[in-house]
């Protein structure tokens, strides 16, 4: 046991470990988060013995994820709280995936910014990403469009994101965001897309929308664009694409499906028309299970 506190210290003292947090996490990784550190024994010894590989590429794991999401440097710094690492380090350890590919785990994690936009750039106030209704004009189309132009995404794949979109006067609005190939004007393409908009003179619905070369098929929910936060879902399979909102199915679109991969797209339209500011709090991209679990608050 000394043994392996002495060399699993030396390895990571830049993340901030120390004998006292790594004494906790093995109590944490045993489910024994009440443990006094006064309280180890030889079954605990024995934990850390049996699992010592695991620990490590768990550890190895973690510091890749910090130095990945930039916070390495933050953590070499004394006195920073290791309790967020604990969690973090908990989900990696008990993951099904095999000891030796735990350090790959962070591999492709990607912390890239989204580098493309069309016309204006979108800006950042605080943690929210912000586009604005009333940039300028480009085209009379598209006002502000966000989209990852170095990386696109294949099936099965999933997004969730809390979005807000704020009417004007309960004007509704042209918000796109989900899954795109397109050209800058949006005049063609292939998508995967939930879409706030309007058709003419109709009212703004939330839509569920699909589209490849031969056609597209788009199914009107209902409106959102009230100001308010909501967590909206695509998860999109070679053979559908389904939509929610706060956790209720929307629509499955099951014709048009694009066949190309696409990138992931965040963007507001129809500049001076009427419609509102787009608000993004946070998005999350992620394979599709084929036994998906079910979404918790």
């Amino acid at each position: 046991m000394e043994k392996f506190l002495d060399e699993t210290l030396k390895d990571y003292q830049d993340i901030g470990m120390s004998q006292d947090n790594l004494i906790k996490l093995i109590f944490l990784l045993r489910d024994n988060h009440t443990k006094e550190m006064s309280d180890i024994d030889s079954n605990d010894a024995k934990f850390a013995v049996d699992n010592k590989d695991r620990i490590c590429e768990t550890l190895r794991a973690l510091k890749k994820f910090l130095i990945a999401s930039k916070l390495h440097e933050y953590y070499k710094s004394e006195n920073r709280s290791f309790i967020p690492l604990y969690f973090i380090a908990y989900h990696i350890f008990h993951k099904q995936t095999l000891t030796d590919n735990l350090h790959k785990l962070f591999d492709t994690y990607d912390t890239a910014k989204w580098n493309k936009w069309y016309c204006n750039q979108p800006s950042v106030a605080g943690s929210v990403l912000y586009l604005d209704k009333n940039a300028s004009n480009c085209g009379g189309y598209r006002t502000t469009a966000l989209y990852k132009n170095d990386v696109s995404y294949s099936v099965p794949i999933a997004f969730r994101t809390s979005l807000k979109m704020a009417g004007d006067s309960g004007a509704g609005a042209d918000h796109h965001f989900g899954f795109v190939k397109q050209n800058p004007d949006w005049s063609w393409g292939e998508w995967a897309i939930l879409s706030q908009w309007t058709n003419g003179s109709a009212p703004h619905y939330m839509s569920v929308r699909t589209r490849n070369a031969y056609g597209s098929q788009t199914q009107e929910y209902a409106n959102y664009a009230d100001g308010n936060y909501h967590i909206y879902d695509g998860l999109w399979l070679s053979t559908s694409f389904a939509g929610y909102v706060d956790g209720v199915l929307m629509y499955t679109n099951t014709q048009y499906m694009p066949t190309q991969a696409l990138n992931p797209t965040f963007s507001n339209a129809k500049p001076n028309s009427g419609q509102g500011n787009t608000y993004v709090d946070w998005f999350l991209l992620r394979k599709y299970e084929a036994s998906e679990p079910t979404w918790s608050t």
